[in-house]
C-alpha cells in the first residue's frame, strides 16, 4: 500500500488495551469528535503532519491479526488522517525519563484541545497512547480522553514491550482502569481547574533531538525523579480531598453544584450520542429547575445588604492554611523547603518593621510642627445643643436642647525627637594634610565636587538633612566678593538698591517659611554687585581694595564664627564640638584658604603695577586683573547654588596660585600689549623725524641727524663715497673695489668730493669717469 508523505500511521498501545470494549467505545467517540467540523478529514483519529518513516518489518501473521481486529471494531486500528489548519500541531517534550528526546504531536482539533498532554516517546514506531497522569480532584487516574501520538526519531530505540513497561511505570498505569463516560460525576469537571504545566513547548515540529541516552544510571535516576513527582501530585490530591471533605462537613446544607459544572443526564446523553443540546431545550430546563422566589418580610425588605457568599476551596485554603496538612502523613518536598526558608521570612519581616519605625521617626523629626485636622473643643456640625451667651449651658438651654455634647479631647502635638549629636569632631582630613588635587578643578582633597561624599566631608558629623546642609553652606562667607559684603544677606551698600532688595528677600522668606524655622538664606550669591574684582576700575580703587581685604580679615572670620555657633547650637551641637569643627572642619578650612589665595591675587596685581611705570590702561597689572575677574564672574553667574560657588571659587584660586596667577591667556595678552607698545614707539620716532627734517648746510657735521654709527666699507674706509653714490657700506658694491686697497683708501675722499661737485644741479656724471679722472691726475702728480 502506498503511503503519501503528509500522512502518518497510528497504531494502538497494546493488544490488551485494544481488546477492551470500554476503550473501543471511547476511541470511537473521540475519533468522531476529531472528525467533526473539518474538511477532508478521516474520522479515525488525528496524526501529525510529518513525513512518514519506514518502520521495522513486521510478521505477516501479526498484520493479519491486526487487520482482523480492525474489521471487528467500528474504528480500524490503522488509520490515516490528513492534518489541516484546524488540528493542533503542538510539539511537546515528555515529562518522563529522557524527556529531552520526546517528540509528541497533539493532533486534536484546535477547538477541542485545551491542554497538551505530554507523553514520552521511546519506540521505533509511531504508537498512539492514552495518557492518564493528569491530577484530578476526584481520581488521579481519570481518563482525559486526549489522543496523543508520539512520533518516531532516528537511532537505536527500545523494543515495544520495554517501551510499554517504562511508560506504564513512569505514569502509574499498570493496575489502573479508565472509567466510562456514564460514571462521570461533578468531580470530573474539576480537571479543568487543575493546573497542568506542559514542559518545554517547541515552536517547530521538524526538529530532531539527537540519539537516545543509553546510560542505564541516567535512566534509573530519571525514573526515580518521575516517581518523586508522581508522589508529590498524589500528596496534592490528598490535600484537596481533605479540604473538600472538611468544607462539606462544616456546611449545614448540601453544597449546591456550581453553574455549568455538573453534567446533567441530558448532557450525558448528548455527549454519548454526539448530539448537542438545542437552546430551546436548555432554556426549558433552566426554567424548570429555577428555584421559587424567596419570601421576604417587611423587616427583611429594608435590609439590602447581601449575605456573605459561601467560601470555596481556594478561599478556605487562603483563610486557613492548616487545611492542607490535615490528612498528610509525611511532609512533601514543598513543605520541607517552606520549613527551611521560614526563618528567613521571619527575619525579613522583622527588618521591614524596624525600617518602617525608623522612617516614621524620621518623618516626625522633619515635621516638628504637627498639622491639626480640626479645632479642639469644637462642637459637631448640625448639633442643636448650642451654648448660651455666656459660654455655659444653663438649665433652660439644657431643658430645650438636651444635655451638652461631649467635649472633644485637645490634640497634643507629638514629641519632637532630636537626633543625638556627637560631642567631639572627628574630621575626615587631617589638619596638616595639603590639598593633593591641585590642577584638577573638579576635585577638592581627591573628592569630586559633584559627589555625595563632598557633603559628608564638609559638614559636621550626624548632619544628613538637606535643609541643614544647605543652611551651613549659606552661612559661609563669599570670599570672592571682597572688598564688598561677603556675609549672607547679599547686596552691596554702594549698589543703591542692594540693601532694600536684600531686606525684601529675607522678609518674603520669613513669611513663606514656618515660624519655628526662620532661615536667612543667601539668595544673592549670583548677583553682579557681589563680584569683588569688578569693583577695581583704576589704580586708586586697586590700592583701596588691597587695604580693605587685610582690614576685614579679623571681622570677617569673627562674624563667621558667631553665625556657625548660633546655627549649629540650635541643631544640638555642643560649643566644644563647634570649636573643633571651626578649627579642623573642611568647609571652614577652604574658606580660610580661599581668603589667603584671593588676597595673594590682589597682591600680585599690586606688585605688577608698582614694578613698571606703564600707564594703567596699558599695564600688565590690568591684564591680570581682567583675566581673573572674567573667570570668577563666569563661575558666579553660572553656578546653581551657594555650595557650588564656594567650592568652585576655592578650586580656581588654588590652581591659579599654584601657577603664579599666570596662564596662557595672560601671556598672550602681554605679547599683544608689547606689540602695541613697540608700534607706538615707532610711530613717535617717525613723527619726530618728520618735524626736524634733513641735514643742515654750513658749519657742523652734515650727517649728525643721520644714523650716528653707520658702517664703513672694509675696502675704501670712506663713508662719504658710499653715501654720495647711494650704495651700502660693503666691499662688494664699493666703487673702488677694482683698485688697490692703499690707493682706494687714499683717493676715496677726492673721488667723493669730485663726484659730489660734478653732479650738482641737473648734471649727471658717471662714477667711472670721475674715478678715471682722479686716477690720471694722481699718476701725473
Amino acid at each position: 500500500m502506498s503511503r503519501p508523505a503528509k500522512y502518518r500511521q497510528i497504531q494502538t498501545r497494546s493488544a490488551e488495551s485494544d481488546g477492551d470494549d470500554e476503550d473501543q467505545d471511547f476511541n470511537s467517540d473521540h475519533d468522531a469528535t476529531l472528525s467533526d467540523g473539518g474538511p477532508s478529514r478521516n474520522p479515525r483519529g488525528p496524526t501529525p503532519d510529518t513525513e512518514p518513516e519506514d518502520t521495522a518489518p513486521e510478521d505477516t501473521e501479526a498484520e493479519a491479526e491486526e487487520s482482523a481486529e480492525e474489521e471487528e471494531r467500528e474504528v480500524p486500528l490503522n488509520a490515516w488522517v490528513h492534518l489541516t489548519h484546524e488540528h493542533c500541531r503542538a510539539v511537546c517534550k515528555g515529562p518522563t525519563s529522557n524527556s529531552k528526546k520526546d517528540r509528541i504531536i497533539c493532533g486534536k482539533l484546535k477547538t477541542k484541545c485545551r491542554l497538551h498532554r505530554v507523553l514520552r516517546e521511546e519506540g521505533h514506531r509511531a504508537k498512539p497512547m492514552w495518557y492518564e497522569g493528569i491530577v484530578s480532584t476526584k481520581d488521579k487516574n481519570t481518563n482525559t480522553g486526549d489522543y496523543i501520538i508520539h512520533g518516531r526519531q532516528d537511532g537505536f530505540s527500545r523494543s515495544e514491550e520495554r517501551m510499554d513497561e517504562s511508560l506504564n511505570r513512569a505514569t502509574g498505569l499498570d493496575d489502573e482502569e479508565s472509567p466510562s463516560e456514564d460514571e462521570e460525576g461533578p468531580e470530573d469537571t474539576d480537571r479543568e481547574e487543575t493546573d497542568f504545566e506542559a514542559t518545554d513547548f517547541e515552536a517547530s515540529e521538524g526538529e530532531t533531538e539527537g540519539h537516545l541516552n543509553e546510560d542505564p544510571e541516567a535512566d534509573a535516576l530519571q525514573e526515580l525523579n518521575d516517581k518523586i513527582a508522581l508522589m508529590e501530585r498524589e500528596t496534592q490530591l490528598l490535600r484537596l480531598k481533605a479540604e473538600r471533605a472538611k468544607l462539606e462537613a462544616e456546611s449545614p446544607k448540601k453544597k449546591p453544584a456550581r453553574k455549568g459544572k455538573q453534567a446533567t443526564p441530558s448532557k450525558k446523553k448528548a455527549r454519548a450520542t454526539g448530539r448537542k443540546q438545542t437552546p430551546i431545550a436548555r432554556k426549558k430546563k433552566l426554567r424548570k429547575n429555577k428555584p421559587p422566589p424567596k419570601q421576604v418580610s417587611i423587616e427583611e425588605g429594608n435590609n439590602t445588604s447581601k449575605s456573605p457568599s459561601k467560601p470555596t476551596a481556594a478561599t478556605a485554603r487562603k483563610l486557613d492554611p492548616e487545611l492542607s496538612a490535615t490528612t498528610t502523613t509525611a511532609p512533601s518536598v514543598l513543605d520541607t523547603v517552606l520549613m527551611k526558608i521560614q526563618p528567613f521570612f521571619v527575619k525579613l519581616q522583622e527588618s521591614t518593621e524596624k525600617m518602617d519605625r525608623m522612617m516614621e521617626q524620621q518623618a516626625l523629626q522633619e515635621n516638628q510642627t504637627p498639622s491639626t485636622t480640626g479645632t479642639p473643643n469644637m462642637i459637631p456640625m448640625g448639633s442643636t445643643n448650642l451654648p448660651a451667651a455666656n459660654g455655659h449651658y444653663d438649665a433652660r438651654t439644657i431643658e430645650r436642647n438636651g444635655p451638652a455634647p461631649p467635649t472633644l479631647p485637645t490634640q497634643t502635638p507629638p514629641a519632637v525627637i532630636t537626633p543625638t549629636r556627637p560631642t567631639t569632631y572627628q574630621g575626615p582630613i587631617p589638619t596638616y594634610q595639603q590639598d593633593g588635587s591641585k590642577g584638577d578643578s573638579d576635585k577638592i582633597h581627591e573628592i569630586e565636587i559633584t559627589s555625595v561624599e563632598i557633603d559628608k566631608a564638609m559638614m559636621p558629623e550626624a548632619m544628613t538633612k538637606n535643609a541643614e546642609i544647605n543652611g551651613t553652606y549659606d552661612r559661609a562667607d563669599d570670599i570672592a566678593a571682597l572688598p564688598g559684603k561677603t556675609s549672607p544677606g547679599g547686596g552691596d551698600s554702594e549698589s543703591g538698591s542692594g540693601v532694600s532688595e536684600d531686606v525684601l528677600t529675607r522678609l518674603a522668606e520669613t513669611l513663606g517659611s514656618d515660624n519655628s524655622k526662620i532661615t536667612m538664606l543667601d539668595s544673592g550669591y549670583g548677583r553682579r554687585n557681589r563680584h569683588g574684582l569688578g569693583l577695581i576700575t583704576s589704580e586708586d580703587t586697586l590700592l583701596d581694595a588691597y587695604k580693605q581685604c587685610y582690614k576685614k580679615e579679623e571681622v570677617l572670620f569673627k562674624n563667621y564664627r558667631f553665625r556657625m555657633m548660633h546655627y549649629l547650637g540650635r541643631l544640638g551641637y555642643t560649643s566644644s564640638f563647634i570649636d573643633d569643627y571651626l578649627e579642623r572642619g573642611l568647609l571652614p578650612r577652604i574658606i580660610r584658604e580661599s581668603f589667603l589665595n584671593y588676597t595673594a591675587l590682589i597682591g600680585k596685581i599690586m606688585f605688577k603695577w608698582n614694578a613698571t611705570a606703564d600707564p594703567w590702561e596699558d599695564s600688565e597689572a590690568l591684564v591680570i586683573l581682567k583675566v581673573h575677574s572674567s573667570n570668577l564672574l563666569d563661575i558666579r553667574t553660572n553656578c546653581n547654588s551657594k555650595k557650588m560657588l564656594l567650592l568652585q571659587n576655592y578650586a580656581y584660586l588654588r590652581d591659579a596660585k599654584k601657577k603664579g596667577f599666570v596662564n596662557d591667556t595672560i601671556t598672550e595678552k602681554n605679547f599683544e600689549r608689547q606689540d602695541r607698545r613697540n608700534q607706538r614707539l615707532r610711530d613717535e620716532l617717525e613723527a619726530v623725524k618728520a618735524i626736524k627734517g634733513g641735514p643742515k648746510e654750513g658749519r657742523g657735521n652734515p650727517h649728525k641727524d643721520q644714523d650716528p654709527s653707520p658702517k664703513k666699507c672694509s675696502h675704501c674706509k670712506n663713508r662719504d663715497l658710499h653715501i654720495a653714490a647711494g650704495l651700502e657700506h660693503i666691499k662688494t658694491v664699493c666703487p673702488l673695489k677694482d683698485q688697490a686697497g692703499s690707493w682706494a683708501k687714499a683717493a676715496a675722499g677726492k673721488v667723493a668730493a669730485k663726484y659730489s661737485n660734478d653732479n650738482k644741479g641737473e648734471k649727471t656724471r658717471p662714477m667711472e669717469e670721475v674715478i678715471k679722472e682722479v686716477s690720471e691726475s694722481w699718476a701725473k702728480s
